[in-house]
């Protein structure tokens, strides 16, 4: 319970818990449950949602995605600025 970590995998007690991790589980921190190809560790490292494989919602996995967790990446994102969102843009199909 004083123990932020109690199985120590390097997952906060309190996020495991909210993500529906077991605290007491050690190796759930190496597990991949949405399969992105990101640990539970390297998506709390991150700040992804290791349920949603594309927590964006862009289309692109988290672990291929530069920006996984912008809002502005999305399906109404601009990447070159020309006024097409990337979605209909012919330079990014």
């Amino acid at each position: 319970m004083n123990n932020a970590d109690s199985d120590g995998d390097g997952l906060p007690d309190g996020w495991e818990v909210a993500q529906g991790l077991n605290p007491l589980n050690g190796g759930d921190g190496q597990a991949d449950p949405d399969g992105d190809g990101l640990t539970n560790a390297q998506e709390y490292a991150m700040g992804t949602n290791p349920h949603s494989a594309d927590t964006d919602g862009d289309g692109k996995d988290d672990n291929v995605d530069q920006y996984p967790t912008d809002p502005n990446d999305g399906e109404y994102s601009d990447s070159d600025g020309d006024g097409i969102p990337d979605a209909y843009d012919p330079d990014f199909q």
